[in-house]
């Protein structure tokens, strides 16, 4: 089994790797500013604010989502339609 690897496998290797630590570090990039921001206001507005990151965080995780879901499908339709033409 041969096991020989291209320059072009290995950069997209580090291209996904970086992505991803990159994903990561923004995703926890989220609760800190939620922390901080919490940390500036009274002690009675906390949950409200907590609650607002997190509404802010779903609501933007599910539009991105949809989205993307919506390129992704219409992509596949045109693919589609080029592989079999009518």
């Amino acid at each position: 089994m041969d096991t020989t690897y291209t320059i072009t496998d290995l950069a997209l290797s580090l291209d996904t790797v970086w992505m991803l630590l990159a994903a990561m570090l923004v995703f926890f990039m989220q609760p800190g500013f939620a922390l901080v921001e919490a940390g500036f206001t009274r002690t009675k507005n906390t949950a409200n604010i907590l609650m607002k990151n997190l509404l802010v965080a779903v609501l933007g995780g599910r539009l991105r989502s949809h989205v993307r879901g919506r390129r992704v499908y219409r992509d596949a339709a045109s693919l589609q339609h080029q592989l079999l033409p009518d």
